[in-house]
């Protein structure tokens, strides 16, 4: 494969996986509301447990749960959807089954040899066990990595099968059918391997975010400039998906802790940086706020006169939908294949201002644009 190729499988990847984000912004703003409207601290006595207009919002919260608790489930969909070549409704199916399926095969696995596995699989989910529920089922708890593991094994099988004929007398079990059959099968093995060695790769994890909260701004400081440096190749996403969405430094991902705890970080008095100091992980969205209103600043101040309309034109629109949103390739694009080391600067300058935000005490929510910063804290 040609590097050019190999960039854009890997670009192509990293845009399937961004599918799920797609739901994220009204679920979060409706959770984010759902829980202050049941704070007795600002609604008082609305938000008393017994009131209609508590339960009424408590009610509206859980379902809004249903992105966030189920994270794993969604991208292993989200990846056939991207990269199945055909029938991609079918191949997100069959993916959804496959990786039940796979779930069970690891509940039963661990049920009969947990102890040979390294794993106490009588403990409670959830913690410092290593278990989870997907799906409704107790399970090792891998986040989103073999979800992605299982979305792209489905989809490969899917590609290769999906359109194989069969004879006449076995055309009951070609497409969808074919393709389910296999990946059952493939399943069994992926759920011993996961047993055998997903235990070893958490406590490989339980390390690393040690080795985070331990490096303190560095950590926070590395974080930010590797996802920005990686920006233009869409491999940023493996950097800040851990963190998010996975256990990189607090159990369930930066994005669920947050919606869920904000409420009781807000009706405190002591300082958020104190209470919740991981928050600084995401702070790279003011890169996208500030860093890009200053690129673009920057590209227009030093044009031409005479292209100074075409180049406000340009930039503009760029500079709006990065601070806006977050979605900064427009801009970034812009100057990085013109002036490369630009990039290297912004980085370095990026990183180096969530660090200082950090150190002046100032965390909370910020992984997009101005959406991030204003809607989730």
């Amino acid at each position: 494969m040609s590097k050019r190729n190999f960039m854009g499988a890997f670009q192509t990847f990293g845009g399937a996986m961004a599918v799920p984000i797609a739901f994220l912004p009204f679920t979060g703003l409706l959770l984010a509301i759902t829980g202050l409207l049941t704070m007795p601290d600002i609604m008082g006595d609305l938000a008393h447990p017994d009131s209609n207009f508590f339960k009424v919002m408590t009610i509206i919260k859980s379902g809004g749960w249903t992105i966030f608790r189920n994270f794993p489930l969604l991208f292993c969909m989200a990846l056939p959807v991207g990269l199945a070549k055909t029938g991609q409704a079918r191949a997100a199916l069959v993916a959804f089954f496959a990786y039940m399926a796979y779930n069970y095969f690891t509940n039963s696995m661990l049920t009969f040899w947990g102890p040979e596995f390294g794993v106490n699989f009588n403990q409670e989910v959830g913690g410092s066990s290593g278990l989870a529920l997907v799906g409704g089922i107790k399970t090792l708890d891998t986040s989103i990595v073999f979800s992605l593991i299982i979305g792209g094994v489905v989809t490969w099988i899917h590609n290769r099968f999906f359109e194989k004929k069969l004879p006449d007398y076995l055309t009951i079990f070609q497409g969808m059918s074919l393709v389910f059959i296999i990946s059952f099968f493939v399943m069994l093995p992926m759920a011993w391997l996961t047993c055998e060695f997903w235990p070893k790769v958490q406590v490989g994890i339980n390390a690393m975010q040690g080795f985070y909260v331990e490096a303190d701004a560095f950590g926070m400081w590395l974080l930010a400039f590797v996802e920005r440096i990686l920006v233009p190749t869409g491999l940023h996403r493996f950097v800040y998906f851990p963190f998010f969405f996975g256990p990189a430094v607090v159990d369930g991902g930066l994005y669920t802790h947050w919606i869920e705890n904000v409420s009781t970080y807000a009706a405190s008095t002591v300082p958020l940086v104190e209470q919740f100091p991981a928050a600084g992980y995401s702070l790279y969205g003011n890169i996208s706020v500030f860093c890009s209103l200053g690129a673009g600043l920057a590209i227009y101040a030093t044009a031409k006169q005479k292209m100074k309309r075409k180049i406000a034109a340009l930039v503009i629109p760029a500079i709006i939908t990065a601070m806006a949103v977050g979605i900064t390739e427009p801009i970034e694009f812009t100057y990085l294949f013109v002036a490369p080391v630009l990039y290297l600067i912004n980085a370095v300058i990026g990183a180096t201002l969530c660090v200082a935000l950090y150190l002046s005490g100032v965390v909370g929510f910020m992984g997009g644009g101005l959406n991030d910063i204003i809607l989730f804290n």
